[in-house]
């Protein structure tokens, strides 16, 4: 009895493993433990774009996005052999983890800036620019990419406001 108990635990679990893949709202919010896994190396959807978190310091408040000279918040040369040795592996699934939850709250959240993630990608880019340049003012853009070639066009997923710098 404890067997097919057992069984039927885990077959639950994969249906909803699966269903989950497909972005379903109602399964989204039972998912809070997070104890359902989202992979999206698997069809209908892959990610086949690359994410990238810039920051630019200023002296001027009024930090535009195409004036300015972005400079990424981690910069990582993928290597032959990252597969086995990749440092940077946590760093990396910090920033997505942090992307994926600020997309979650979306743009039109008024009060996005109070909320964790936003703050500590501020946080971040507020010390990078307090250490490195002699900057006022501080502003942090998230973008998705396609290949690993700097010259290919970033569409940008998330922009923050501009901060002060203390």
């Amino acid at each position: 009895m404890l067997d097919v108990l057992i069984l039927l635990l885990f077959t639950v679990w994969a249906i909803i493993t699966i269903l989950y893949q497909l972005e379903i709202k109602a399964l989204k919010s039972i998912n809070f433990f997070g104890f359902v896994p989202y992979c999206r190396f698997f069809a209908p959807n892959p990610t086949t774009t690359d994410i990238g978190i810039y920051y630019c310091g200023s002296n001027d408040e009024d930090i535009s996005i195409e004036d300015e000279e972005w400079i990424p918040l981690v910069y990582e040369k993928k290597g032959l052999f990252q597969f086995y040795w990749n440092p940077n592996q946590r760093l990396n699934k910090t920033i997505n983890t942090i992307v994926r939850q600020l997309s979650f709250l979306g743009d039109t959240n008024t009060n996005i800036k109070y909320t964790v993630p936003y703050l500590r990608l501020l946080n971040v880019s507020t010390e990078k620019v307090r250490n490195s340049q002699n900057a006022n003012y501080v502003r942090f853009i998230i973008t998705r990419h396609k290949g690993r070639e700097e010259s290919i066009s970033r569409a940008i997923v998330f922009s923050s406001e501009t901060h002060r710098v203390y």
